[in-house]
């Protein structure tokens, strides 16, 4: 990911990336920026808040991403009333961690072809999840993907290696 002097991502492209960062072999370093390790911990931070969206499983994307949407919403919208519980959240979360079984998804699928409702969605998840047919079992391998920096370049059209003096 390459961000912004203010943390913010400008690009995931590996290639945009690298293309920014080329240079002729005899151009010689230049001196670390003193503002690159805070803006590799606020890339961190970027990378966490994304890895809510994208997991082990891969990017929530088609019934599963519609399913969840709609089920975030349902329990905002129905927050603190009888018909939210911690069976939906644990369906909620399961689903967002784990890809749908095939089964699931070809009976979610359907079930949104129909035009089902949201407390009938929310019903049918706790139906799928506690009869253990909602989402594939979680592998040792799956569970341990985390977001971590490999490796961080400053690229600075100018860079200031010492901070400024504020007086």
């Amino acid at each position: 990911m390459r961000v912004d002097l203010s943390g913010q991502p400008v690009s995931y492209s590996p290639l945009a990336i690298l293309q920014a960062a080329a240079c002729p072999q005899e151009v010689p370093g230049a001196p670390l920026d003193y503002r690159h390790h805070a803006l590799v911990a606020e890339a961190e931070t970027v990378a966490a808040k994304q890895a809510s969206v994208m997991n082990a499983a891969g990017a929530l994307s088609g019934t599963r991403r519609r399913i969840y949407q709609r089920m975030s919403h349902h329990v905002t919208a129905t927050g603190g009333t009888l018909f939210t519980d911690d069976i939906l959240a644990d369906a909620v979360e399961a689903l967002h961690n784990r890809p749908l079984t095939e089964n699931a998804d070809r009976i979610l699928r359907q079930r949104l072809r129909d035009g089902i409702s949201d407390h009938d969605v929310a019903e049918l998840l706790i139906a799928l999840h506690r009869d253990d047919i909602l989402c594939r079992v979680a592998t040792a391998d799956a569970t341990a993907g985390e977001t971590h920096i490999v490796c961080s370049v400053g690229l600075f059209q100018h860079p200031q290696v010492e901070e400024p003096d504020n007086a």
